[in-house]
């Protein structure tokens, strides 16, 4: 083409320099030009021609035609460049093709894009004559040229899931994908939860980022979206409770406890789930949801009595707007929930004979913290004070099943912390009265059986997040949430807020503070002392605080000295210096060790199909990456390969591996549960 350019250009000048007529020079340089005009047209169709020819060859096999002819594919209206993208292509095809099937439809689409490298739509459909006519959208072609990488590679892995047929919606902000919203699922299939499971296994393990599937088969339509990390502190909503005494009111009363991903507010709803447990070791932020649902019903008027199990976690709460109790003596305690079984029993008496009916309670939280505490303190002071024939197991246990099993009946609900899930409390009825459960900090493989009925469930917490939990969501589901910093109402407690305390306290008061009377041994005729009893402290009063009175009677029981033994001195003797420095530290290296595989056995080695949830396996030996196992599945497109979605044992974020199922992993199972 240029070259006939400059040959007729040269052939002017050379007519031009001979003197030749004007005529004649634009003679010659109009036949260059010509000639130079006819060349790049014949280039340009060859190009396309050669496009077109492809064209055929790929779509040949879809098409149902015995034999192959450029007249199957015609392309038109051509633009954009030199060699350009033709506007309308189309595609003749056989009769035995089933041009009702979308698939083939979708993958006739895919081969006229591919091969024409533009996006083309379906323009018209003429099935008698077996005749498609596609449409390029220049629309599309431009949003197309505009995408990233990763919304490239997303597009690409869900047309691999789903097909063509589906519409992909990409959403993307500074940190990357946002949303990814696919329509014209097919919904019949994915009905199927382990091939929904399958798909959010793909996505998670090719895709970037943490992306969460919200599934709407009734729409055909999925939506991946980020997960936003959750906050490491949450206060409480600004707005306190409403007042809930009316029935009506209290039946729609529930009380915040966590905020879960999408700022999902997680509740505790007392007129549906009767009763709270708590359970989260030292440091784990179990007080804190403690203080703060007790300030939420507080704040809505609930009657409410407290059993202090460490006798000093709830010391700012003596005084509270509408604490009637805060008992820190175990006879006091004991007496407190007698009198809650007490209310209980006559509450049920009332509604019996017809005097009353739920309407016409009010409500009353019994809180009991530390319950294993508590009960062990009562078994030790239940030796000393036991009647003659009383049975030897203290009653108090029966009383408290009692209360969960029938309180909400009686509009009397509790609220129960223990440090760690043991079977006689969590196990079997006790725990299944509990509709609300709230996991504290990270459990061990027994407690997360327990608590959740999965090995696998909060056991990789990060150690570091306070106030991280695990919470029923308002589907029943455990999810892990941030639960509500709330302030601590003793004035000496470290970080004391006073303002912060004052924006929780009640408003309101409509029950003063109550004390127990304190029973002092009675002398008989002869002079003798006459010790008390279970029997005694049954039936102690419950009357209206007095601090003189307090005062007058504060001392610390006997059942509650700490005892001096002959090992004291021996356990404050310094160490041996014999032992040397270095078997020291391997000495403190493995206990280290052992203290973080608490609750699993020694290691041994199987395949990933050998895998359980909550099991430990080693990631990536060379880092000591371990995680605990929450899935594991076939690959629904491979099963020689299985696909392992898991939690980091450290940090707590979710992963998913795929390896070939004759790989052989370091194991960790959990230890049998007592």
């Amino acid at each position: 083409m240029l070259v006939c350019l400059v040959l007729g250009v040269i052939g002017s000048c050379i007519l031009w320099i001979q003197g030749s007529t004007v005529g004649a020079i634009a003679t010659a340089t109009f036949s260059g030009l010509s000639t130079a005009a006819a060349t790049v047209a014949a280039v340009r169709n060859r190009r396309r021609q050669y496009i077109v020819d492809n064209a055929v060859e790929a779509l040949a096999p879809h098409l149902g035609v015995r034999k192959v002819s450029r007249s199957l594919v015609r392309a038109s209206k051509w633009g954009e460049g030199f060699t350009g993208y033709p506007a309308r292509v189309s595609v003749r095809y056989g009769r035995t093709v089933n041009d009702h099937d979308g698939i083939w439809l979708a993958k006739l689409g895919e081969v006229v894009d591919r091969n024409f490298d533009g996006t083309y739509k379906v323009d018209a459909h003429d099935r008698r004559r077996k005749h498609i006519r596609f449409r390029l959208d220049i629309t599309e072609m431009e949003k197309e040229s505009s995408k990233t990488a990763d919304a490239l590679r997303a597009e690409s892995v869900i047309t691999e899931l789903f097909g063509k047929d589906v519409t992909i919606d990409t959403n993307e902000d500074d940190e990357g994908i946002k949303t990814i919203g696919v329509s014209g699922l097919p919904s019949a299939k994915l009905s199927i939860g382990s091939r929904r499971s399958g798909v959010e296994r793909v996505i998670a393990a090719t895709l970037p980022g943490r992306l969460k599937a919200v599934w709407d088969l009734q729409h055909s339509s999925v939506e991946f979206k980020r997960r936003i990390p959750l906050p490491t502190m949450v206060r409480p909503p600004e707005e306190h409770s409403p007042l809930a005494l009316d029935h009506r009111v209290y039946t729609d009363f529930k009380v915040p406890l966590a905020v879960a991903e999408e700022d999902e507010l997680l509740e505790w709803w007392p007129a549906v789930q009767a009763h709270l447990m708590v359970v989260g070791g030292t440091g784990s932020g179990k007080t804190v949801l403690l203080h703060g649902v007790t300030q939420r019903v507080t704040q809505a008027g609930w009657r409410t009595w407290i059993i202090d199990g460490k006798r000093i976690e709830f010391i700012g709460f003596r005084g509270w707007p509408n604490v009637e109790l805060v008992t820190a003596r175990i006879e006091h305690q004991v007496r407190a929930v007698l009198a809650a079984h007490e209310l209980m029993e006559e509450r049920y008496s009332q509604v019996e004979v017809g005097q009353a009916s739920l309407a016409n309670f009010e409500p009353l939280l019994l809180v009991i913290d530390e319950l294993t505490t508590f009960l062990k303190r009562v078994e030790r002071w239940w030796k000393k004070v036991k009647p003659k024939g009383a049975p030897a197991r203290p009653p108090i246990l029966d009383l408290i099943a009692d209360l969960a099993r029938l309180g909400r009946s009686a509009k009397i609900h509790m609220i129960v912390g223990l440090q760690r899930p043991d079977v006689e409390f969590v196990g079997g009825e006790m725990r299944d009265n509990f509709g609300a459960r709230v996991s504290m900090g990270r459990l061990s493989p027994q407690g997360a059986q327990m608590m959740w009925d999965s090995a696998a469930i909060g056991v990789a917490i990060p150690r570091t997040s306070r106030g991280r939990a695990i919470c029923l969501d308002s589907k029943s589901r455990p999810v892990e949430a941030q639960t509500f910093f709330s302030p601590n109402p003793d004035p000496n407690s470290p970080g004391f807020d006073e303002a912060f305390v004052e924006s929780v306290r009640p408003k309101v008061t409509y029950y003063s503070r109550k004390m127990v009377e304190v029973l002092e041994p009675k002398e008989d005729l002869d002079g003798e002392t006459l010790p008390l009893t279970f029997d005694d402290y049954a039936v102690a009063e419950i009357i209206e605080y007095d601090a003189d009175y307090e005062k007058r009677h504060a001392h610390i029981p006997a059942g509650d000295t700490p005892r001096k033994n002959a090992f004291s001195r021996a356990i404050q003797q310094p160490l041996q210096d014999a032992v040397d420095e270095p078997e020291r530290v391997e000495v403190e290296d493995a206990a280290g060790e052992e203290d973080q595989f608490t609750g699993y056995d020694a290691e041994t080695y199987s395949g990933p199909e050998d895998l359980s949830a909550g099991d430990l396996f080693c990631v990536d030996e060379n880092i000591g990456q371990w995680g605990v196992v929450e899935s594991i599945e076939p690959d629904y497109r491979d099963d020689s390969v299985m696909t392992i979605d898991f939690r980091d044992f450290d940090s707590g974020e979710p992963e998913t591996i795929m390896l070939s199922s004759d790989s052989a992993l370091t194991v960790r199972h959990p230890s049998t549960v007592d």
